[in-house]
């Protein structure tokens, strides 16, 4: 069974290995879930400073300064926004709080990674106008929790 987020396969390959970590560690260690989250949003913020000249680069280049700054906001879908700070919020959380993180919490975060990531490749690929609406499946973490080798194996390394 396919990842979520095989739709990165193609333009965003980088991304791939990140969220799809994230997405098989969400039952097993939502902490870790949720770091692998955040770190595959701040990857490809990264990739949109690089790729986009309309994005200013802000005063810091931290992930907090980088997705506040105007030009970053302004170029967003409505409601992409909070997406983002959901995101931000709980990697932050697993990094550096000792908090109990369930995995309903990293199935909301992994969820809001989804959207943010399709969001980027239907705007940033080549071909992104026809990929088409994907919707989040959550029958495919449930079967990569039931077959755990077969996260590690689909995985491009």
């Amino acid at each position: 069974m396919a990842s979520n987020f095989s739709f990165l396969d193609h333009h965003f390959n980088h991304l791939l290995p990140h969220a799809t970590e994230a997405e098989s560690l969400v039952y097993s260690s939502p902490r870790s879930s949720c770091f692998y989250s955040r770190f595959t949003l701040e990857q490809a913020v990264i990739w949109l400073y690089d790729n986009d000249p309309y994005l200013k680069l802000p005063y810091q280049n931290n992930l907090g300064a980088l997705i506040r700054e105007q030009t970053f906001k302004d170029n967003l879908k409505p409601g992409l926004f909070e997406k983002i700070k959901i995101i931000v919020k709980m990697g932050n959380c697993a990094a550096h709080q000792n908090i109990n993180i369930k995995y309903n919490d990293a199935l909301h975060t992994l969820q809001e990674l989804f959207h943010f990531l399709y969001w980027l490749c239907r705007y940033y690929s080549p071909d992104g106008r026809n990929l088409g609406e994907i919707k989040f499946n959550s029958d495919i973490l449930a079967y990569l929790a039931r077959s755990p080798t077969l996260c590690f194996q689909s995985k491009i390394i």
